[in-house]
């Protein structure tokens, strides 16, 4: 770096640091709520459950009982929190419980005395509690053990009686672990829950001043003389993201130092209930893994509030961005993922991974390191990009198109913006309480109500021909040909990639037997369930993508970028991290497909073939038989590429 551009961030740092500082929203998100809201919410837990389990173990519960209980009446005061409050001959056990005058009431047949004592019987006992006090259950579980001390004590005079003998001691084996928990950092409530305040901490506390020194400054009109300076603009940009890093970095620090003596004042008197665990070595680790992340999400704070036009408009922009950061953590809820997986290429996850496995213990330095070259240079691209916003004049001046005359240049971002968030909304809703319902049925409704109405409702709205937009015409002959010779190869494509993101993200076993559980084990016919399963979507899902959104895309993006945003948005629409793999490298292909042969129909028959694939598989267990035939799927794959590529649509007159 030359010394001139060098001079020129540090001017813009100064400058713009001293101006954010003097907010006192800055100040809040960065000093206060780190210092005091955020260590709470990690050592409140531990200090209400302390309480509730000393007030557990002070309680102590009325228990009634109705019949022959004389038998059970040693068993039941044996206990420290049963507290035999009466005994009655008869009586109505919900007057009981409703007066209040016990919490459990037990009901004995009126010769339970002398049935216990006849081998060949066996008495029922009932129990009747209120279900609307938690606080019951805990007096339920003392009174079944108490009744079960019992039983234990009949049976084993049953089995004296009848001249078995049982045994009377038991021998236990016992491993010591207690050196292996030594090796991790902090305790495991620590371990799961700071990473989530952590990502939640700085996310909140970067956003005002990224919108201060970039929208701010475009509002108060200092930011058009700021860039028609002499300054590279590039090194504007770098001056500004340095502000909101070091912003960042501190509201950081001092949330961690915050938790760590929050902690050690409190944490350390918990009881065995719930242990905190956070030593000074742990904080330093935290803070150095986590300056990565620092600058990934300050590039990326930047690069958003480049975009807004206003401050009101950049805290609405800025609220999805929130959660995006925040459900980043959740890759340390996934048991048994590591860095190693492939992770650690993966930008913000990776540095949510890295905190899990220093404070485990068990991190591998050359991860780490891989995992935060990874985020720099991430965060230095963004940042680049986010330089080259400001070149817009449109952008810098706050000037936007009319609609008529966005439109008009096939500029539909925003009815497409409008579309996936309808279409989504309606699908985590309506779709999923269908499917829950009957998948089958719940399935077909869903196709049509959720996915294609909007799409056809949308393209009415703008007024434009479905035909064309949706490319509703007929291909080639030959490229419904390829089409069909192409689909086992997008099928072994599914499946591969599906194996290499298990690799990396591995999927639970419940979620790799639910197509088993809905589908195959299903008692629907198959002709019915490949209706709502495989051709339904393989319909409506293009009608969606491949044609409305596709259709919207393709006057304002190249074909590559019309291929990877419509797969991408194709991937999340099933709302799966264990799925957005092989969808989203499907949907790439499905697009490219429409795209080449400007007609919707072959990717349709890839999409319904391909689903069908899956049902039949499933249901007649031929992956292996599938996977075994390998050498002749890419043979015919390669068959039905040639088709493609020698007949272009250009050549059949469409």
């Amino acid at each position: 770096m030359r010394r001139d551009d060098f001079d020129e961030i540090i001017t813009v740092f100064a400058k713009d640091l001293i101006e954010v500082l003097r907010d006192y929203r800055t100040l809040i998100v960065m000093i206060i709520m780190p210092a005091i809201i955020y260590p709470a919410l990690l050592v409140l837990p531990s200090s209400v459950a302390t309480h509730l389990k000393h007030d557990i173990k002070k309680k102590h519960y009325n228990i009634a009982l109705i019949g022959d209980a004389r038998a059970v009446i040693p068993s039941l005061r044996e206990s420290k929190t049963l507290h035999l409050r009466q005994v009655l001959e008869t009586g109505d056990p919900e007057k009981l419980l409703a007066a209040k005058v016990a919490d459990i009431v037990v009901t004995f047949p009126d010769n339970f005395t002398d049935v216990i004592d006849n081998i060949k019987s066996t008495p029922r006992v009932q129990i009747f509690y209120d279900a609307r006090r938690d606080q019951n259950l805990i007096a339920l579980a003392e009174v079944r053990m108490a009744l079960n001390m019992f039983r234990a004590s009949v049976v084993q005079y049953r089995f004296k009686t009848l001249g078995v003998q049982t045994p009377q001691k038991y021998e236990l084996n016992f491993s010591d672990i207690g050196e292996a928990k030594e090796q991790s950092l902090a305790s495991e409530p620590v371990r799961n829950l700071l990473p989530f305040l952590l990502f939640t901490m700085l996310t909140v506390s970067i956003i005002y001043p990224a919108l201060d020194v970039i929208t701010g400054e475009r509002e108060r009109n200092t930011l058009p003389l700021l860039l028609m300076s002499p300054s590279d603009r590039h090194n504007i940009m770098f001056g500004k993201c340095l502000v909101v890093i070091v912003i960042g970095a501190g509201a950081l620090l001092i949330g961690l130092l915050s938790i760590y003596l929050f902690i050690q004042i409190g944490g350390n008197k918990a009881d065995d209930l719930l242990v905190l665990k956070f030593p000074l070595s742990a904080m330093v680790m935290c803070m150095l893994v986590s300056i990565p992340l620092v600058v990934t999400l300050s590039s990326l704070s930047i690069l958003l509030a480049s975009w807004c036009k206003t401050f009101q408009q950049g805290q609405g922009y800025f609220v999805p961005f929130l959660f995006a950061a925040m459900g980043a953590s959740s890759v340390c809820s996934l048991p048994e993922l590591k860095l190693s997986s492939g992770v650690a290429f993966i930008p913000v996850a990776n540095t949510a991974l890295s905190l899990k496995e220093v404070l485990s213990g068990h991190a591998d330095p050359l991860w780490l390191c891989v995992s935060s070259v990874v985020a720099i240079a991430f965060a230095v691209y963004v940042t680049t990009v986010a330089a080259r916003i400001l070149d817009s004049e449109r952008l810098l001046f706050g000037v936007a198109d009319s609609r008529a005359r966005r439109r008009l240049s096939g500029d539909f971002n925003p009815e497409i913006a409008i579309l996936c968030f309808s279409v989504f909304l309606l699908m985590f809703y309506l779709g999923q309480t269908l499917q829950s319902w009957d998948i089958v049925v719940g399935s077909l409704i869903t196709q049509v109500v959720v996915i294609l109405l909007p799409a056809v409702y949308l393209l009415k709205h703008l007024r434009l021909p479905l035909r064309e937009t949706m490319s509703l015409r007929m291909p080639h002959p030959l490229h419904i040909l390829a089409a069909l010779l192409i689909t086992p190869l997008c099928v072994l494509t599914s499946m591969l990639v599906y194996n290499i993101q298990n690799y990396i993200v591995p999927a639970p076993e419940a979620f790799t037997t639910m197509f088993t559980r809905m589908i195959v084990e299903s008692d629907k016919p198959l002709w019915l369930s490949l209706l709502g399963i495989a051709v339904a979507p393989g319909l409506c899902e293009e009608l969606l993508f491949r044609g409305a959104i596709l259709g919207l895309l393709r006057q304002r993006f190249k074909p590559i970028s019309q291929c990877l945003i419509t797969g991408a948005l194709f991937g999340v629409f099933h709302m799966s991290i264990f799925r957005v793999g092989p969808t989203a490298v499907l949907g790439v292909v499905l697009t490219a497909l429409a795209v080449w042969t400007e007609s919707i129909v072959p990717s349709m028959i890839v999409h319904i073939l391909n689903n069908s694939a899956a049902i039949l598989m499933g249901k007649y267990h031929l992956e292996e038989r599938f996977l075994s035939y390998w050498p002749i799927t890419l043979v015919v794959g390669a068959l039905g590429l040639i088709l493609l590529i020698k007949v272009r649509p250009s050549k059949t007159g469409q």
